[in-house]
């Protein structure tokens, strides 16, 4: 006869059943807690590129401000093109005043923007003279590192803002208008003050500590505006000019124009002299990005075309040893003067023309056949000037207000970054 036994184990199965339910309920917490984890590890590294990628757009903007060359629409050396800063800012001669470019879209006044996008093989950038900015962008990548800058009015004269947008593709706050998006963006700010070419405005066409020898010389020397002193000749010792041509301010004496004996003047060293003018000692001042090294033997008013070039792009040369130039030969214009500094001589032949300042050691200036030569701006020397020729020294006001306006280098202002 069979008898039935009871069944064991229910409670244990059911007990069991709920331990494993509770174990994979912990195991799908602890795994939403990883997922969340990987997001926000994840969610911070793209936020961090594209913080970088906002950084690294300042850092260029800035370095192209100063880079004196022109550039084509990828941003690439031109010596056919404008400069990044003409291309970007809108610069006062006149009052210093920088404004950042615009261009109209759709009617609307836009900030023209330039703009990176990172890809295997580096940056790929546009700078465009109008229009939106479209740098080529890398194919199958799903995250490339871009960012765009746009520039504003800094607030005062010689200042500007730079905003520089960072997102981890070219979309977003990078691509304005574009419907782009981005998994992250940042962007960043700064003020950039021009450190100018020039800081003060020469006293006279002619300026030197020394002495001022022209006695054969038919030197025409001419200051007519009476708002900037009207003094044609500035020197620390004599003034031997019996046949300069002198223009003074109207209604006033010739004799007024020339300023020599100034002992002030002449206690001025070259240090001295230098930095009062530029603010600068003269290593710093051929340091800057924006200054361009020269260095010549013989003749140089071929080399030194050069150097300048021929959209007169590069405007501050800075001269090791001694310079000679004759004519004819042009150097600058009204709308683009240049800044030549001479650590040795500067001699000049004949027909030599420049718009803007030539400063040098000691300076002569020697006649040749046919028409003189002619300096608008100013020449300055630290230990005399000599003249046999004719030429003709003009202080042109709006000339020398365009170099302490337009050239020099930019610098990031101590305490004006910001992130957002």
């Amino acid at each position: 006869m069979n008898l039935a036994r009871p069944q064991r184990g229910a409670a244990a199965l059911a007990t069991t059943l709920v331990l494993l339910a509770a174990a994979l309920l912990a195991m799908l917490f602890a795994h939403r807690d990883g997922l969340l984890d990987q997001r926000m590890t994840a969610n911070q590294w793209r936020a961090a590129r594209a913080f970088e990628a906002a950084e690294a757009g300042l850092d260029w903007a800035t370095a192209q401000l100063n880079r004196p060359g022109g550039i084509d629409a990828a941003c690439l050396d031109s010596a056919a093109d404008t400069s990044f800063r003409e291309r970007l800012l809108r610069i006062d001669p006149a009052t210093g005043r920088i404004d950042g470019a615009t261009w109209a879209s759709a009617g609307a006044v836009t900030p023209l923007r330039a703009a990176c996008v990172l890809g295997d093989a580096g940056w790929s950038c546009s700078c465009p003279s109008a229009g939106a900015a479209t740098p080529a962008v890398p194919a199958g990548h799903e995250l490339a590192p871009a960012f765009s800058v746009e520039f504003a009015h800094g607030g005062k004269p010689g200042l500007v803002r730079v905003t520089s947008s960072g997102c981890t593709r070219f979309g977003g706050a990078c691509r304005p208008g574009s419907g782009t998006a981005a998994e992250a963006g940042s962007r960043v700010e700064a003020l950039l003050a021009l450190l100018p070419g020039l800081r003060q405005v020469p006293s006279a066409p002619l300026l030197t500590p020394g002495a001022v020898d022209a006695a054969t010389a038919s030197l025409g020397v001419h200051h007519a505006d009476p708002a900037t002193g009207g003094i044609a000749v500035h020197a620390g010792r004599a003034i031997d000019a019996p046949l300069a041509r002198i223009t003074p301010p109207a209604g006033t004496s010739t004799a007024n124009a020339l300023a020599g004996d100034d002992d002030t003047l002449a206690a001025f060293g070259p240090d001295a002299l230098f930095g009062t003018l530029f603010g600068l000692s003269k290593a710093a001042w051929a340091a800057q990005p924006a200054v361009t090294p020269f260095a010549c033997r013989g003749e140089c008013s071929a080399a030194l075309a050069g150097a300048i070039g021929a959209n007169l792009e590069h405007r501050l040369i800075a001269v090791r040893g001694d310079l000679s130039l004759a004519g004819p030969a042009s150097f600058g214009s009204a709308a683009r003067p240049v800044i030549v500094v001479v650590d040795g001589e500067l001699r000049l032949d004949g027909a030599v023309r420049v718009h803007g300042l030539l400063y040098a050691r000691r300076a002569t200036w020697n006649g040749s056949a046919g028409p003189g030569g002619l300096l608008r701006g100013a020449l300055v020397a630290e230990a005399g000037v000599t003249v046999t020729g004719a030429p003709d020294l003009v202080h042109d006001a709006a000339v020398l207000a365009s170099l302490r306006a337009t050239t020099g280098s930019f610098v990031r202002v101590p305490g004006s970054w910001r992130d957002f």
